[in-house]
């Protein structure tokens, strides 16, 4: 084995791979990140999910995705759990696999919910062991469904970018709020500053930590940014989140 693995020697800041948006705001865009990003990402999913080595999570989306890989992959390596990889979605077979294979956390997005909450209850397998569900965009609805109907103690609505992974989410035993996105992500690492977010209006004030500072008035047009310390992930500057938002107060 020593003649096939040899030891590579890598930087932090080092490219590590390129992994494409999905389009959503236009063309699928390259995006590169270096081996520090891939690492903090996977460190903080333990945070996001409290999970350990004790979970199997299981995914159902494409390795090219920036949740599957990101997310799933490097959260299961960092919490030493294990990783269950289903070739292809199938909201008639998810909940025989979920059971199957013992899954304890799952990772989905809208429409994977809300096709599970269009299936057949006879479908359903009430002695599946998933605790923890993690989405992107899920609706109040799927929300229901997931906590009464499929009885997931915890389901999370969470808010990243294939630019900057794991921004916030709303936190398991927290405060859950529908159509919110959350509070700022956090790490095992670091007692605080590790999501930095700003909202600016376009007459020029802002709001810092869900708190007003200046100019930003309810029901007005804004921006919001998100950055992260460069000995973290690599890039100290502000990136647009949402180009445009609206402030409810």
């Amino acid at each position: 084995m020593s003649n096939i693995l040899r030891p590579v020697n890598l930087e932090a800041d080092e490219l590590a791979c390129v992994i494409y948006t999905s389009g959503t705001t236009g063309f699928p865009k390259r995006v590169m990140h270096i081996h520090n990003s891939v690492l903090v990402t996977g460190e903080a999913f333990l945070v996001r999910t409290q999970i350990n080595s004790n979970n199997r999570i299981m995914t159902i989306l494409p390795l090219f995705h920036m949740n599957a890989q990101f997310y799933s992959t490097w959260g299961a390596i960092a919490g030493e759990a294990s990783l269950i990889l289903i070739h292809q979605f199938s909201a008639s077979q998810f909940w025989h696999q979920a059971v199957r294979y013992g899954a304890t956390e799952l990772n989905f997005v809208g429409a994977i919910g809300s096709a599970l909450c269009s299936r057949r209850e006879d479908e359903f397998l009430s002695d599946h062991r998933i605790r923890v569900a993690i989405g992107a965009g899920i609706s109040p609805r799927v929300y229901e469904a997931f906590t009464k109907r499929f009885k997931i103690p915890h389901v999370i609505d969470a808010y990243g970018m294939t630019e900057i992974p794991a921004v916030f989410q709303n936190p398991i035993g927290g405060i859950v709020k529908m159509k919110s996105k959350g509070i700022p992500a956090t790490h095992p690492g670091w007692s605080g500053g590790f999501s930095e977010l700003k909202i600016v209006d376009y007459e020029g004030g802002s709001r810092r930590n869900g708190r007003r500072t200046c100019g930003s008035k309810p029901g007005a047009d804004a921006r919001l940014f998100q950055r992260s310390p460069k000995d973290r992930r690599g890039d100290s500057g502000w990136v647009a989140l949402y180009r445009r938002l609206c402030l409810q107060g």
